[in-house]
C-alpha cells in the first residue's frame, strides 16, 4: 500500500493538481462525463482508503515500537534488577561466611574461657578449702595460747637475738593493746583488696568467712608488728603460706600471713614497730599481699576497727 500510494502521489505532483478536471472536460458525451466522474471518485476513495491504511499502519508500527521499547527498556531493568540481586546474595553469602567463621572463633574462645572459668573455680575452690583450714588452725593455735595464758603456762621469753635482722620502725607504744584501739600502726602500707567478715565471691558465688584483712603491697616490702609482744607461732599453712602469731597481752593476738621472709624466731619477745619478715605470696595467693588479723582472746575481730 505504501508504494502504490508513493506512485500515486508521484503521478499526480507530474499530472498537476488540475489533471482530474481537465479528464472530465475532454469527455464528449454526458454519459462519458458520469463515468469519468464515478471513475475519479473511486479513485479518490480508494486514495483515501489507502491513506487511512496506511496512517493506521503507521500507528500500529509507532505502537509497536512502543511496546517493543518499553519491553526492551523492562528486560535491560530486570538484567539490572537481577545483576543486583545476584550482587546482593553474593555479598550475603560472603557476609553470612564471615559471619559464620567469626561465630566459629568465638564458640572456639568461649569454649576455651569457660574451660579457664572452671579450672579456674576449681583451683579458687581449692584455694578457699586451704584458707579456711587455715583459719581453722589459726583459730586452735589462739585457744590454745588462751587456755595456757588463764592457766598462767606462759612460755619464757627468749631475748637471744644474736645474728638475727634486727629492724624496727619508730611506732607509738600504747602500752597495752586494748588502748590502741583505732590508733595501731598498719603492718605494710597497701590497698585493702579483701575486708573482714563474709564476703561473696564473684567467680562461685558461694559466700566465704575472711578472719582478716588482706592487705596488696609490693613484693619484699617490710612487715612490722603493730604492737610489741612475744612471737608464739612461725610455720607454713596450705591456704595462707608463711605464717606468724604474735601474743600482746590480755588476750590480745595479731596474725600475719602469705609472708615472703620471715625476721624474726619462736618465742622471741617483739618490740612495736619491728620488722617481723616481708610481703610474699606464700600459701593460697595469687599477687602479693599481706593477711592481717586481730584477735582477743578467742574472738574474731575486724582490723580496720584497730587500724589508725
Amino acid at each position: 500500500i505504501e508504494d502504490m500510494i508513493r506512485r500515486r502521489a508521484v503521478f499526480v505532483y507530474k499530472r498537476g493538481r488540475n489533471e482530474e478536471l481537465r479528464f472530465l472536460l475532454a469527455a464528449r458525451s454526458p454519459g462519458v462525463y458520469i463515468r469519468r466522474r464515478v471513475y475519479i471518485r473511486r479513485i479518490q476513495d480508494r486514495d483515501r482508503r489507502n491513506l487511512e491504511s496506511l496512517r493506521n499502519a503507521r500507528e500500529r508500527e509507532s505502537e509497536e515500537e512502543a511496546r517493543l521499547s518499553k519491553t526492551l527498556a523492562d528486560l535491560a531493568e530486570a538484567r539490572n534488577q537481577r545483576a543486583r540481586a545476584v550482587e546482593r546474595a553474593t555479598r550475603l553469602v560472603a557476609e553470612r561466611k564471615a559471619e559464620a567463621a567469626t561465630l566459629e572463633r568465638d564458640r572456639g574462645r568461649l569454649a576455651d574461657l569457660l574451660a579457664d572459668v572452671r579450672q579456674n573455680r576449681e583451683s579458687l575452690s581449692r584455694m578457699i578449702a586451704e584458707r579456711e583450714a587455715s583459719a581453722k588452725q589459726v583459730e586452735q593455735w589462739i585457744a590454745s595460747l588462751e587456755r595456757q595464758r588463764l592457766q598462767g603456762e606462759v612460755q619464757e621469753i627468749r631475748l637471744d637475738t644474736r645474728g638475727a635482722q634486727v629492724v624496727v620502725h619508730p611506732v607509738k607504744d600504747f602500752g597495752t593493746f586494748a588502748s590502741a584501739e583505732g590508733k595501731l600502726p598498719w603492718p605494710v602500707r597497701g590497698k585493702v583488696i579483701s575486708r573482714f567478715g563474709l564476703e561473696k565471691n564473684r567467680l562461685t558465688g558461694t559466700f566465704t568467712e575472711n578472719p582478716g584483712i588482706d592487705i596488696a603491697a609490693k613484693e619484699g616490702d617490710e612487715v612490722i608488728a603493730v604492737q610489741g609482744g612475744r612471737c608464739t607461732r612461725i610455720t607454713y599453712l596450705r591456704g595462707f603460706g608463711t605464717t606468724v602469731l604474735v601474743e600482746h597481752g590480755d588476750g590480745y593476738y595479731t596474725v600475719y600471713a602469705h609472708l615472703g621472709e620471715v625476721w624474726v624466731s619462736e618465742g622471741e619477745r617483739i618490740v612495736p614497730g619491728r620488722v617481723i619478715g616481708t610481703v610474699g605470696r606464700s600459701g593460697a595467693s595469687a599477687s602479693p599481699r599481706l593477711h592481717f588479723q586481730v584477735w582477743h582472746k578467742r574472738r574474731k575481730e575486724d582490723p580496720l576497727q584497730w587500724l589508725g
